[in-house]
């Protein structure tokens, strides 16, 4: 897969899942929309319950999302029914 570019600023994907940092920086980095604070929700922790349930029941088994603490890549990687979650929040 092939990075996005949204605003002048490189979307990374990691494992097939976007970067929600990098969209949150692209979105304009406002504090009130850092991506653990959505992590944190209820309804996002329900969708990525969901999304891991169906995914665990077809062939595609994936995670819903990815934290990564180090390494070359670190921040929170999200699948593309979390990114427009995101951006609905």
């Amino acid at each position: 897969m092939k990075n996005l570019i949204v605003s002048d600023i490189t979307v990374r994907l990691v494992d097939g899942l976007y970067s929600l940092n990098d969209l949150h920086k692209a979105a304009g980095g406002e504090a009130k929309h850092q991506p653990s604070n959505f992590m944190r929700l209820d309804t996002t922790l329900a969708l990525a319950a969901e999304i891991s349930n169906e995914n665990s029941q077809s062939s595609e088994v994936r995670s819903a999302y990815k934290i990564v603490t180090g390494g070359t890549n670190p921040g929170t990687y999200v699948c593309k029914e979390l990114v427009y979650a995101y951006k609905m929040v």
